[in-house]
């Protein structure tokens, strides 16, 4: 019979328990925390739902930074056969109603008292909610509604007795096709929709990845990602239960790059944004290098070229010449390896970029100095993959071939069709919108494609973001985005043109190294104005611009860009909480900008 996530989890608790399941770094103070200890917070916790009354295929939400305890919530929820709705720990209070109450969650676990003064504010509108469950005990404590995770574990040890069996039971009783987790879309192009994954969905999932690229019980994974997205719950946190490893918890966010170090993880998922800064960061210490440091970098980036141009030109499998491999040994041990360890990657083996388009530059250049980057291409209705980039086939213009076990075919409008396990069972209370993405066994994903007659799949973009020129040209805005991207100076790039007769561009830059920019070049940042409006830089950046034009079609072109004075926020509604651009959101903020881009004498730089 085939295994819950829940089973396979009390299954490795079981098999190994004193193995270290979990490292999280609480403030400074690193926390060890075994198989058994994992085994025994779940399980308090699950018993003490079952004595609150929580039923099987109840819903509960999940609001709260990675920490042990979300792991906990999640697992005593599935326990009881219940429903787990995470919620972005980043979103207001009133796009947490909105999932609360349309996921009719009788039960929300939250982190601290800024995440509960949120739910506080909405509770009236929340009828189906009967209990708060808080994770760091606040002064709010006595409201009758809301108790400690503490107390919900001490509720279940004096339940035991009384229950013995019952939540055992509950997991026995749960079955591969029921629905174990409800994931909310980040709502990029309306109100976000809640994908059912089933315990089949996850379990098949995880083992679909592991066939894909390798996994050990001996992998130290990194977790840091919202576990509100499937793709770090699926790559990361379930994954790990899958193969028996363990999770590497950082403090914050704040503290991620020098919890890396410590970490050194195995495994790790990153979306492009933050790959980005650290190809930007590299990219800038290289550049500052001087003497005999400049020529040594100099040797080693020029041997990265010439590795990256073997992987992409030579047949698969067919080694390096011996000269190159014996440059690329002396590079690695001069400054690839160095380099691994100060970025934290001296033992990653899976690096997964993914939930936006990553820029083959960037892939390249990681690949360039022996950090083996690659791409996965998925969504939330299909549990995270649908495409992935396997070790020693890397296509960089690529997101790899499908997942075993998948199949992928190409519409006749180029829109991107996927079957397989992974496919989720629908959307929660929307069977119209079900009905639009689940036709004949087949999901119709949203995104344009192509696959190759070698199985990659290259994904060009998103079908509502195609852009149809005045002229009848379709172009695709993702591309040209990623070129952009892919200078150190820009931070966000997006791209104009649907129904208009040229292409424009709205760009923000990279605040870290628009200082290090304007200190090369001897800039002076005069009171009340910013960089960003440096005749220096706006040549740079036209530049630039200038170049990426020369590589594409002339209707593909930017003519003009306009480069504000801010980066796009969560806080301004302008990114999702995995940091996407709201094409729909920035188009009209910015409306003024843009209108002023296509008058005759209209303003922002020409390219």
């Amino acid at each position: 019979m085939e295994q819950s996530i829940v089973s396979l989890f009390y299954q490795r608790a079981t098999l190994h328990p004193e193995k270290l399941a979990l490292l999280w770094n609480k403030k400074g103070d690193w926390q060890h925390i075994p198989w058994k200890e994992y085994r025994e917070h779940v399980t308090n916790a699950a018993r003490g739902l079952f004595a609150l009354g929580f039923m099987p295929g109840d819903r509960a939400n999940i609001i709260g930074t990675n920490r042990p305890e979300w792991f906990y919530s999640d697992l005593a929820i599935l326990s009881n056969g219940g429903i787990s709705v995470p919620v972005y720990q980043t979103n207001t209070a009133q796009q947490i109603q909105y999932i609360a109450h349309h996921s009719e969650a009788s039960f929300i676990f939250l982190e601290n008292s800024t995440q509960l003064a949120k739910v506080l504010s909405v509770r009236p509108q929340l009828p189906s909610l009967k209990k708060i469950i808080l994770w760091e005990s606040t002064d709010s404590t006595g409201d009758p509604q809301v108790m400690t995770f503490d107390q919900l574990e001490s509720l279940g040890e004096k339940a035991q007795a009384e229950h013995s069996g019952a939540v055992e039971k509950r997991i026995k009783d749960i079955q591969p096709g029921s629905t174990a987790t409800i994931v909310y879309t980040s709502g990029t192009t309306g109100p976000p929709k809640g994908a059912m994954l089933s315990h089949s969905n996850l379990v098949w999932t995880c083992d679909a990845l592991t066939k894909a690229n390798a996994y050990f019980d001996t992998d130290m994974y990194m977790s840091y990602l919202p576990l509100s997205h499937i793709a770090e719950r699926i790559g990361i946190y379930y994954s790990s239960i899958f193969t028996d490893g363990t999770v590497g918890i950082p403090e914050s966010l704040e503290r991620l790059a020098a919890d890396i170090k410590i970490i050194q993880p195995h495994v790790m998922f990153a979306v492009p944004r933050v790959m980005e800064k650290f190809y930007a960061g590299i990219k800038a210490a290289f550049s500052q290098a001087q003497g005999v440091k400049k020529r040594i970098i100099g040797f080693a980036v020029d041997t990265g070229n010439q590795w990256v141009k073997h992987l992409e030109n030579a047949p698969q499998g067919a080694p390096p010449p011996v000269l190159l491999r014996l440059k690329r040994a002396i590079a690695d041990k001069l400054v690839y390896s160095k380099l691994k360890h100060e970025l934290g990657f001296s033992r990653g083996r899976l690096l997964i970029a993914g939930g936006a388009p990553v820029p083959p530059e960037i892939l390249r250049f990681f690949h360039s100095i022996n950090i083996p980057l690659c791409v996965v291409y998925g969504q939330t209705e299909v549990t995270g993959p649908t495409s992935i980039h396997e070790h020693g086939h890397i296509r960089f213009e690529t997101t790899g071939p499908a997942v075993p076990g998948v199949e992928v075919r190409i519409a006749a409008d180029h829109e991107i069709l996927v079957r397989g396990g992974n496919v989720f069972m629908g959307y929660f209370k929307n069977p119209e919108a079900t009905r639009e993405t689940l036709k004949d066994g087949w999901l119709y994903s949203g995104d344009i494609g192509v696959l190759g007659t070698d199985g990659h799949l290259r994904v060009t973009d998103r079908k509502k973001d195609l852009i149809i020129t005045s002229g009848g040209k379709n172009i695709a805005p993702s591309n040209l985005e990623s070129m952009l991207k892919s200078n150190p100076l820009i931070s966000q790039a997006v791209v104009i043109g649907d129904r208009r007769p040229f292409l424009t561009a709205i760009i923000t830059l990279n605040q870290e190294n628009l200082q290090k920019f304007a200190q090369e070049k001897g800039i002076a940042k005069s009171s009340g104005s910013g960089l960003e409006k440096a005749p220096e830089v706006n040549a740079a950046i036209s530049g630039f611009v200038a170049k990426v034009n020369s590589e594409l079609a002339q209707y593909e072109t930017i003519k003009k860009f306009t480069i504000l004075d801010h980066d796009f926020t969560q806080d301004a509604d302008e990114l999702t909480p995995t940091l996407k651009v709201k094409r729909k959101v920035v188009n009209e903020k910015y409306a003024g900008i843009i209108e002023a881009m296509y008058s005759r004498d209209g303003e922002g730089s020409r390219a």
